[in-house]
């Protein structure tokens, strides 16, 4: 079949495919090789990016595609597979920077394009209560009516879309980044977090802040991030669903299937490699409360929720990776080796009385365990080649981006995406067969002279958790 991919960019050659080489009579349209193109999406709320060259042999006096006379601001870019859809984009995001040079002859120019996914422009939208109506009133931060992180998020984005906002709304142009009028995908259940002040400030900080919340009531990691579609995805992802979600499922060792109804498409990785940062561990806690009197705060004197004790006999200030006492972390996080010690600050917990401040440590500092007790895992792994021979069904004739996923019976996606869960067989690697492991970022390229896609994907890695946030690392 002809090149499926399309590159396009708002206002530039009509919103036409800038992968689609003009012809010798359409001099000074603009035009983008393969190999110049990749394109990154991450699903952990870190952004990624778009870059790209573009090419317009301009004759004198014509006006350049990149011209801030013609060309809007943040202008989208769409990276589209007309295979899956011809008008769904597989990945979007706005351009942030242009680099321009002539080229060698002197006619027409080279551009350098950046550009960065939706999320990135979350922090380019301002959360706040806008005026309602001509009276006096007091405008700005406002309280959460709900009590839940996802019950949170979704009045929050009625303010950023407008209908709780008074003043403003959201412009049409900026709904092309973001949406915020569209219902998230939430993924897993809503947490309570109880009522929130939200201040003004982004909207990405306004997410951070809820999730960490969230992670640090139930040491369950979560995510977000903006889609495609420029809409919001947040949510749980501690726990692997039974079936992968991948197009293809990647094995080191056997037979590869193209796959069907009734079997699951499998290659090979090109390159895998393990990365483990043990740098990043933590077996025990010391925290500052509102005091270091021992007199005045409580520890837990039982390995179950037993009687809180004064005095001595059980230090308030320490929680231990491993250890029963006190209740919190559990020995379900015990470890070997040299023990690497952190100071929380929690004074600003003033309002708890000496019961429930104990209840909060055990809770927080027993989240904090759960994502930082192992060294953290980062996966890598690079997806190569194509079949020229298998064309339908999936099609692999540009790149293995197609197949079939999913449990008996076998479902054929044709694209991959940041956010998919994959499975892969790497005993060699300490991986067992079929473990499967959240995609958290992905690269989609081009070789030199290639019009077959080059996929490297990152897997089970964690972004910063409660303890870094905290912290400020």
């Amino acid at each position: 079949m002809a090149f499926p991919w399309e590159l396009r960019i708002d206002g530039v050659n009509g919103g036409g495919n800038l992968l689609s080489l003009p012809t010798y009579a359409q001099s000074g349209t603009p035009f983008v090789l393969p190999e110049t193109l990749t394109v990154s999406q991450a699903a952990n709320g870190g952004g990624a990016s778009i870059s790209f060259e573009v090419m317009q042999p301009l004759s004198t006096g014509g006006t350049p595609w990149w011209s801030t006379s013609t060309l809007n601001d943040n202008a989208r870019v769409r990276f589209l597979d007309t295979r899956y859809s011809a008008s769904t984009a597989i990945a979007m995001g706005y351009i942030t920077g242009i680099d321009v040079e002539l080229l060698p002859n002197g006619v027409g120019t080279r551009a350098t394009v950046s550009a960065s996914d939706p999320t990135s422009f979350l922090e380019k939208i301002i959360v706040r209560k806008g005026k309602i109506g001509s009276t006096r009133q007091n405008v700005g931060a406002f309280y959460s009516t709900s009590t839940t992180d996802q019950g949170i998020i979704a009045e929050v984005l009625t303010y950023v879309n407008g209908k709780s906002g008074g003043s403003f709304t959201q412009d049409a142009a900026t709904k092309l980044i973001f949406d915020a009028s569209l219902t998230p995908y939430w993924y897993g259940a809503s947490t309570s977090i109880g009522k929130q002040r939200i201040d003004v400030q982004s909207l990405q900080s306004v997410l951070d802040t809820i999730k960490g919340l969230a992670e640090g009531l139930d040491g369950v990691i979560r995510r977000y991030w903006v889609d495609a579609t420029g809409r919001l995805n947040y949510g749980k992802t501690g726990t692997a669903p039974a079936n992968p979600t991948a197009p293809f499922a990647i094995i080191t060792s056997g037979t590869t299937t193209v796959g069907s109804t009734s079997s699951r498409t499998t290659v090979f990785a090109d390159a895998i490699s393990v990365n483990l940062d043990h740098d990043s561990v933590v077996d025990r806690i010391i925290t500052q409360t509102a005091s270091y009197d021992s007199l005045l705060d409580r520890g837990r004197g039982t390995a179950t929720s037993g009687p809180y004790t004064r005095g001595n006999s059980v230090d308030p200030y320490v929680r231990t990776a491993g250890s029963a006492i006190p209740t919190g972390p559990g020995t379900a996080y015990a470890r070997s080796g040299p023990r690497s010690e952190s100071l929380f600050e929690l004074a600003s917990f003033r309002g708890l009385n000496n019961e429930n401040r104990a209840d909060f440590i055990d809770r927080f500092t027993g989240a904090t365990f759960s994502l930082n007790f192992k060294p953290k895992r980062t996966i890598s792994c690079t997806i190569r080649g194509g079949d020229p021979d298998q064309v339908s069904a999936p099609d692999h004739s540009y790149g293995f981006v197609q197949g079939y996923t999913g449990g008996s019976p076998y479902t054929l996606r044709k694209f991959i995406a940041a956010g998919d869960y994959v499975s892969l067989s790497a005993p060699g690697l300490d991986i067992p067969d079929s473990t499967i492991f959240r995609i958290e970022s992905l690269t989609l390229g081009f070789e030199t002279g290639s019009s077959i896609a080059k996929i490297d994907l990152e897997l089970d890695f964690r972004k910063k958790g409660l303890r870094e946030i905290i912290l400020g690392e």
